[in-house]
This record gives structure tokens, sequence and C-alpha cells, in this order.
């Protein structure tokens, strides 16, 4: 689905650009409930809607409404609708149309700062951070879709990125990604690197205008993209210098020899590259070894978690729990200080 920015960030009118507050409009109300639908996760962290959702015609009410205000939560939406229904593109166009929002029509925009602070605008931007609102439904966007050799999401270019040929379907994956060129692989790295730059700007203009509480931390959702990146771009051919002066392959997708030169694990661990390095050790041995291993699903999460702090973890684990657990740690600050 195309979407032009451009026209997403049209100003309403000349004489009103932010428009009305739809906030309580109908339509409105029919975007809002497709978020709110219950899901349920499973101990692999996989979410699993209570109902079948219509995302393209979600997308159609967002670009519908984008042209009636100018609201923060539309773009944010946008982006979230996109990851749901599978279209790179769609997020995309979402991150750059939340990016032109803020630093077009900061001082209008809806929700207006008069009525609900510099909180109400960082609310919906915080939703973009969490794994189970955008950052997990973005990784299992489908990016090789072939008739014969199947389907091939985010998830699966960095399983065989570290799995490499002793991953089951590797083969197939490797037949599947000869139907495509590297002008497709590079257009996928392309959007992923749009999604970041553009979040990138988000970050700066709420950063910019943040109030006491803080803006928004985005750095779960930057480290995800750039653990996309590098699992579609080890696809692609990456070319180095050999000692001779001629370019050489470089060899990033794991395979019995090259997976040898994963650090070893008694190694000191000094960065979270590391720790990502040892899980990522870890998993290549059940992998290898012990395939059927349950380990398997929870080193998958914990490498998720790495840059992510307790109440991130705490939300992606139990989202209901999330506002209890912060009362509890105020009230122990506060006995604390008192």
């Amino acid at each position: 689905m195309a979407l032009d920015p451009s026209r997403l960030l049209a100003p309403v009118s000349d004489d009103d650009p932010t428009g009305p507050d739809l906030a309580y409009d109908p339509q409105r109300y029919e975007i809002e409930q497709a978020f709110e639908t219950e899901v349920s996760i499973d101990a692999s962290g996989v979410e699993a809607q209570a109902s079948d959702i219509d995302w393209r015609a979600i997308i159609a009410k967002i670009v519908e409404q984008s042209a009636r205000t100018k609201d923060i939560w539309l773009p944010v939406y946008l982006c979230r609708a996109g990851a749901r229904a599978g279209d790179l593109e769609v997020v995309e166009a979402g991150a750059k149309y939340l990016a032109g929002l803020l630093e077009t029509y900061w001082p209008g925009l809806h929700p207006r700062l008069e009525e609900y602070g510099f909180q109400g605008r960082k609310g919906p931007c915080d939703s973009l951070t969490g794994a189970p609102q955008f950052i997990q439904p973005l990784r299992r966007i489908t990016l090789i879709r072939h008739p014969r050799l199947g389907d091939y999401s985010i998830d699966d270019f960095e399983r065989f990125r570290l799995g490499g040929e002793t991953e089951e379907g590797y083969g197939m994956f490797r037949a599947a990604l000869e139907d495509v060129s590297q002008d497709g692989l590079e257009e996928i790295i392309q959007r992923l690197d749009a999604i970041s730059d553009s979040l990138r700007r988000v970050d700066l203009t709420l950063t910019a205008n943040a109030d006491d509480g803080g803006s928004t931390n985005f750095r779960a959702t930057y480290e995800a993209l750039d653990q996309m990146r590098r699992a579609v771009q080890a696809f692609g051919p990456k070319l180095t210098a050999s000692e001779n002066g001629e370019p050489t392959v470089e060899p990033d997708v794991a395979s019995p020899s090259f997976s040898n030169s994963t650090p070893v694990l008694g190694a000191r661990i000094e960065t979270r590259d590391d720790v990502v390095r040892a899980l990522e050790a870890l998993g290549d041995y059940y992998r290898r070894r012990e395939p059927g291993h349950p380990i398997l699903t929870l080193l998958q999460r914990a490498r998720e978690w790495v840059g992510l702090d307790f109440m991130a973890i705490l939300e992606d684990i139990a989202p209901g729990s999330v506002e209890e657990a912060r009362n509890v740690l105020q009230s122990r600050k506060h006995r604390e200080q008192s």
C-alpha cells in the first residue's frame, strides 16, 4: 500500500492547519478499538489476536482522518497498523508522517499541550517502544513471499543468520533468496533505515520539548531495527578487502566453519553486545544439539530484553501488571525518603 507522507502532512485548512480535536469521533473509536482488542501471549511471546481485524481497513480510516485533523495518535497508529498488516512500506510512511507532524505542527498539534501537557504527546510515542505493541509485530513482517518455497519474515532472516545450514528449512530459504534480486534486499534495508532515521527525528523533537517527566526512550526500538537490518544485510553481498587487495565476500551467515569463530563463553563480557553474542552462542549450541529444547524460546526472549529496563521487560511479560508495579516502586521510594 503506497502512502505519500507529504499528503498526510498537508494542513487541514489555511485558517486551521491542525483542524479540530477528533479524539471522540466515531471513526477514531473504530481505529482505537482495533488496538484495544484483547490479546493473549503464549510462553514463546507470540501474540494471538482474540478476533480477526482488517488492518487494511484500519489503515484507510487512519489516512482518511489524517485529512481532517493533525493528531499525534494517527501516525503512531499507522506505524502499528502497518506492522500488524505485515507492510513495511506503511510502517515507513507512518514513521515519516510522525516525524514531519512533530516538526511542522508542534505548537497546535493534538492532543493540545494546554490540555494534556507534554505527557499527552509522549504517551502515544511510548507505544512504539513496546515489544507487544510494535516491535514484535514488526519482526514478524513477511519480507519474502515465494509461491513454492514459502514465506520468510525478519525473524526468519535472523534465525538463518545465526543458525545457518543447521537451521531447518535453510535450503529452501536460500533457494527463495535466489529468486529475489539484491535490489529487493537493499530496498528492505533502506526502509528499515528510513524508519530508524524518522524515529530519531521524533526523538529529537520530543527531547527538545520534554518536561521534568522526561521523553520517550526509543533505545529498544533502535536496537531492534539495527538487529533487523543486520539480519537482512547478512544475505546481501558484503565486500571486504583481502590481503592482496581483491574483494572477498564477508561470511556474515553462520555455517559449521564460521560458527567456530563465536567468542568463547569463558571470555570476559564487557558490553551488551558481548551479552548478545554470548546468548547467540548458547542458542547456537541448542539449535545444533538439542533443537527441541524449550530453553531456545527463553534465549530468544532474553536477547530481546538485553536493551530493556525492568519496567519494559515487565510490560513485555505481563502488560497488565506494569501500573501496579510502578505504584509499588514509587511507594517504596517514598518510604525510603521519609
